[in-house]
């Protein structure tokens, strides 16, 4: 237990985000970071007609330029002013925050962070205080703040004036926020509005990245591709590089079961997010985890004590029987989905009640009926298939650049949709037509002289061309073979194909 009543997050989740960190190479305190874009990164000049900032790009670790709309790089300030702190609090959105009576705690460090819009209003602020040093806004919110009041009675001002009083500074982070960013510079040029660096923007982006694979192994789930940092995760990275001690409150999910009287998304609304909104808290709050069990911040959860806010509800009472912890008890899926509002969501080749069934393999019959999956045709380009064209046009020969004869190895109709500009045809000079060999059986010649087959069934058997190679094994290059001993039943084919070079040595129990 920590200061104040905090209690330090910890759930059987945290065992599988142990060490994380560890397999990340990714430095997210680098020295000499940039917080907030500036002037002094600018390239090109005033009579140009857009503007661009150089900057470190760690998705890809190399410089890369960026480019603003030329009259927000005329109201950047002249340079990074990089604020220090001692001790930082980053309020989350979680409705565990309800009842946990954290607001005196949080408005006792010397900055906090809260992100799109997070109210702090008197009815709130006992749990999740009222001092907001950053307001870090989504384009959503960028774009929001800036709507005129509807009655003409109002002043006409943007209505983020409301979180000056509190002297807090407005970060916009997204590429859609730079005409907001403008805007409020030219109205408030001397308030505090910040435009995120692009360093800071980029590795928040690398950092999700490279931890989404291992969050998806160590829960046994396939998150979507595109999945991109939230305001939440900028205002913790933020935090990292301008605090010496960073805690982080209200950043765990606070519902795993489907919606009810006695869970908020929230704490203060009762909207349910989208599932790809799900699927993104899920996923940031477990890399904030993550990062707390790597020391590197300190997550705080507090359980939820009975307060007079209306959803939240007082737990079991001494003597009830026991209930079951949402998150231990979520069906796994078998692997193959995530368990959201009472179902399993399969990924796309599988599905049943519980994932159970291979898509792919029960229809595999009706995918495969009717394609023509045997082949007639040569199997090597050889001598035998070419066709000599005694008088070549002199298109052909000023394509070909050639003056000698030329032959033609004739294709199936249709291979090639006459991309080679003379049919299907392939041309042929007569120094590749010395190299080539007579036919197909050159593949099979030393083969067959020097190999006797494992089942001599095989050279009777019924076949699209002979001699024939017996049995044949086809390793691919997936994962999934360190996962079983296949190598002594891959080697016992007459013939075993690889591709790409794949190597053999430290793998032959499991590959062959």
């Amino acid at each position: 237990e920590g200061e104040g009543g905090e209690s330090v997050l910890f759930s059987y989740n945290e065992d599988a985000l142990k060490g994380i960190m560890n397999d990340v190479r990714l430095d997210t305190r680098p020295p000499g970071l940039p917080t907030a874009m500036s002037r002094s990164q600018l390239l090109g000049s005033a009579a140009g007609a857009a503007f661009e900032v150089q900057f470190f790009d760690y998705r890809v670790g190399a410089e890369d330029f960026y480019a603003l709309l030329p009259y927000m790089a005329q109201v950047l300030p002249e340079e990074d002013k990089h604020p220090q702190h001692d001790t930082c609090a980053v309020v989350g959105r979680s409705g565990s925050l309800l009842g946990s009576r954290l607001g005196a705690t949080i408005d006792k460090h010397s900055a906090v962070f809260r992100s799109d819009n997070s109210p702090t209003a008197f009815k709130y602020a006992a749990d999740v205080g009222k001092r907001t040093r950053y307001q870090v806004l989504n384009g959503h919110w960028a774009t929001t703040l800036l709507n005129l009041p509807t009655s003409a009675n109002e002043e006409q001002l943007p209505r983020v004036t409301r979180w000056w009083i509190d002297v807090a500074a407005v970060v916009l982070w997204s590429d859609t926020s730079q005409r907001a960013y403008t805007t409020l510079r030219n109205i408030y040029p001397n308030a505090a509005v910040l435009f995120l660096s692009r360093e800071l923007v980029t590795l928040a982006e690398a950092l999700l990245r490279l931890m989404q694979a291992q969050i998806e192994r160590a829960f046994h789930i396939q998150l979507p591709l595109d999945l991109q940092p939230s305001s939440q995760l900028y205002a913790v990275l933020l935090a990292m590089n301008t605090c010496e001690k960073v805690k982080i409150y209200g950043s765990d999910m606070s519902c795993t079961a489907p919606r009810n009287k006695r869970c908020a998304y929230t704490y203060f609304d009762e909207s349910e997010p989208s599932e790809r909104a799900r699927l993104q808290l899920f996923m940031e709050s477990n890399v904030i985890a993550a990062l707390h069990e790597a020391g590197m911040v300190e997550v705080i959860r507090t359980p939820r004590a009975p307060s007079e806010h209306p959803v939240a509800q007082p737990g079991p009472s001494p003597g009830a029987p026991p209930q079951c912890d949402g998150r231990m008890c979520l069906p796994p899926c078998s692997a193959r989905g995530t368990f959201f509002n009472a179902t399993c969501h399969c990924q796309r080749m599988f599905g049943g009640r519980r994932c159970e069934q291979d898509l792919l393999e029960l229809n595999a019959d009706v995918l495969v009926k009717d394609l023509p999956l045997t082949y007639s045709g040569d199997v090597l380009m050889q001598r035998a298939a070419v066709s000599w064209l005694p008088h070549p046009s002199e298109d052909v020969l000023d394509a070909m650049g050639e003056t000698a004869d030329l032959g033609v190895i004739s294709l199936p109709a249709g291979i090639t949709n006459n991309k080679t500009g003379v049919g299907d045809n392939f041309l042929v000079d007569r120094k590749t037509y010395q190299m080539l060999p007579a036919t197909d059986a050159f593949v099979f010649e030393d083969w067959n002289a020097t190999h006797i087959l494992r089942d001599p069934a095989h050279a009777h058997r019924p076949s699209m061309r002979r001699p024939g190679l017996g049995t044949c094994a086809l390793v691919g290059n997936s994962g999934t073979l360190l996962s079983h001993q296949y190598g002594a039943e891959i080697d016992d084919h007459d013939v075993v194909y690889r591709f790409n070079q794949a190597p053999v040595a430290g793998f032959k129990s499991e590959v062959g």
